[in-house]
């Protein structure tokens, strides 16, 4: 008799720890639900992000903060992917007439409408490979890549697996990273590629129809 309540008690306890046990993960999976999406970038990966983000490093060369600009999130922005968004140009000639003329205050056009992108630190500069612990000491909540232009552009900072390197290192730093295909990474590239583009950015700030009516 005893021996059977004995049984019965530690069937008892296994069946409490074992639905405690279901309860919690079920509890975790609707919090990770609250908290967190998944989306599919161009490269085909799933990308567990978080559904609130407030800081982003954008390595393009001004196309992803200018989308961002439009969706009205720029100010999420901590770093850039190279410094052309910084550079206010001038440039001075000759007309063909003989005359001397200056063109001053040319500039990427998401740096005119939004000037804060000039205070933005870097993270990669022309021909030279992304500064990852600059990356890492911004403490970003998501990294977008976009290649083809700044350091994962093979024109300027290498071959096809430097850039694969690239992003990996990217990878490795436990920071969720989302990639883009720019026309420059494509054979064929079409106005549907940067559509798409439009689109994931949009799903990641949870604006899916506003970026809709700009693709």
């Amino acid at each position: 008799m005893k021996k059977k309540l004995i049984c019965a008690v530690i069937i008892g306890i296994f069946l409490t720890s074992a639905l405690t046990g279901c309860i919690d993960d079920t509890e975790k999976e609707r919090k990770d639900l609250a908290e967190y999406q998944t989306i599919i970038d161009m490269a085909g990966r799933e990308v567990l992000i978080p559904r609130n983000i407030s800081r982003v490093i954008d390595i393009s060369d001004g196309f992803t903060a200018s989308i961002m600009y439009h969706l009205g999130v720029q100010d999420k922005l901590v770093g850039l992917g190279s410094r052309n968004l910084h550079y206010i140009d001038r440039y001075d000639y000759t007309t063909t007439s003989g005359e001397n003329y200056s063109y001053e205050n040319g500039m990427n056009p998401v740096t005119c409408l939004y000037p804060q992108l000039k205070d933005l630190p870097a993270v990669g500069q022309y021909g030279v490979a992304i500064n990852y612990e600059t990356v890492a000491s911004l403490n970003p909540d998501i990294v977008i890549v976009r290649v083809g232009y700044c350091s994962l552009n093979t024109d300027e900072y290498g071959e096809e697996q430097d850039i694969t390197r690239a992003i990996d290192t990217l990878e490795s730093l436990d920071i969720p990273l989302v990639i883009l295909y720019g026309p420059p990474a494509l054979t064929n590239p079409t106005i549907d590629n940067v559509r798409t583009e439009i689109q994931i950015i949009g799903q990641i700030f949870n604006q899916r129809n506003q970026s809709r009516i700009l693709a």
